[in-house]
């Protein structure tokens, strides 16, 4: 991926930054951004925020959650 022209960093980098912030916050925290991301029949994530849109499942946000528990490690506080 490309460099960001202020930064320096790449996009890559600046990712895996936000993913370690939420993976040092709270399990509460990732707990709520998993809530209600569930697949309908169909295999679409049924979250009501994507209720104007279709998102398959795991939609971005679970996506996002996981990912943030894999690189927490041990369960976090």
């Amino acid at each position: 991926m490309g460099q960001h022209k202020q930064t320096g960093h790449s996009t890559d980098e600046a990712f895996r930054a936000f993913v370690d912030e939420l993976a040092a916050g709270t399990a509460e925290l990732l707990t709520r951004m998993k809530l209600g991301h569930e697949p309908d029949e169909h295999g679409w994530c049924r979250h009501t925020t994507h209720e104007h849109h279709w998102e398959s499942h795991p939609c971005p946000v679970l996506r996002l959650a996981q990912l943030a528990e894999i690189s927490a490690g041990p369960p976090i506080q």
